[in-house]
């Protein structure tokens, strides 16, 4: 299972950092590049009906490695916990756990749901 930081770099094609692995936009020219959550999650769900569930493999456009599916859909795990900073002196102990709650710091990042 990658870490974190590896699933950050392939899902990105080991392009730099961007607010989404396609781009800073949500939906380039209006167009969904993934099956995300649209609405508040996980209460609030936006999408109209028929588009409210996982939709099938490479659906979606490959990035340029040729990965397809690497956000959305369903959640990703990874085996390490979530950093907004992705460098090599916080690839192993990040400052922080992903899970929003006062616990151990053992809960691991999920990613594209």
């Amino acid at each position: 299972m990658p870490t974190e930081i590896e699933w950050e770099y392939a899902a990105r094609a080991g392009g730099a950092p961007t607010t989404y692995a396609w781009s800073g936009e949500f939906m380039p020219r209006g167009k969904p590049t993934a099956n995300t959550w649209h609405g508040r999650f996980p209460w609030e769900n936006t999408d109209p009906p028929g588009r409210d569930r996982t939709t099938p493999v490479s659906r979606f456009p490959a990035n340029a490695w040729g990965l397809v599916d690497m956000i959305g859909n369903v959640g990703e795990c990874t085996s390490s916990v979530w950093t907004a900073v992705h460098t090599a002196a916080n690839a192993s102990e990040p400052d922080h756990d992903p899970c929003c709650t006062p616990h151990t710091g053992n809960c691991r990042s999920m990613r594209g749901a």
